[in-house]
């Protein structure tokens, strides 16, 4: 048999069957009877109470917290404490690249670079831009933490150029 055949004998059958008996008793002896529905409603009103004191125990708890008159000298004092902790990491980062620089060699960074070729020495100039940039921003915005972040970045880009340089 082919599809067509198949098609013919399926418009043949009728559309709709009834059955022989009643199907719904069955249906409703295997389901059994319903169980009786607990009343939420009754509910409701405690469980708004309860969020509501929540909130108000998380309002007077806030409000301990932070004494009038302090919230600005918190503040203040928070920014004293993260800018220097970013001065030093950036002053950290310089002595590491120092220390890095001189670990792989004690020619001249510039030399280095003009001796490996026009391609390596074009990088380096591109990475030397990149480091004056962030070094001006993170003079504009000591806080930033993030343009530390970019300038480790860099710093470990002209390590890596450095390398290659000499390998080449």
């Amino acid at each position: 048999m082919n599809e067509l055949e198949y098609r013919r004998l399926l418009k043949k059958l009728p559309d709709r069957i009834e059955p022989q008996r009643d199907l719904w008793p069955d249906i409703s002896q295997k389901l059994g009877p319903t169980p009786a529905r607990r009343h939420h409603a009754m509910l409701f009103p405690f469980a708004m109470a309860a969020s509501l004191l929540t909130a108000m125990l998380f309002g007077g708890w806030l409000l301990m917290r932070v004494q009038p008159g302090s919230a600005p000298a918190l503040a203040e004092e928070s920014e004293r404490s993260t800018v220097p902790a970013l001065w030093r990491e950036r002053q950290a980062l310089e002595l590491e690249s120092q220390a890095a620089w001189q670990q792989i060699t004690t020619t001249d960074e510039r030399s280095l670079m003009v001796g490996a070729g026009p391609q390596v020495y074009a990088a380096w100039q591109e990475l030397n831009g990149a480091e004056a940039e962030l070094e001006a921003a993170l003079k504009s915005a000591p806080e930033a933490g993030f343009l530390l972040t970019r300038l480790k970045h860099v710093e470990l880009e002209k390590l890596k150029l450095a390398r290659l340089a000499l390998s080449a």
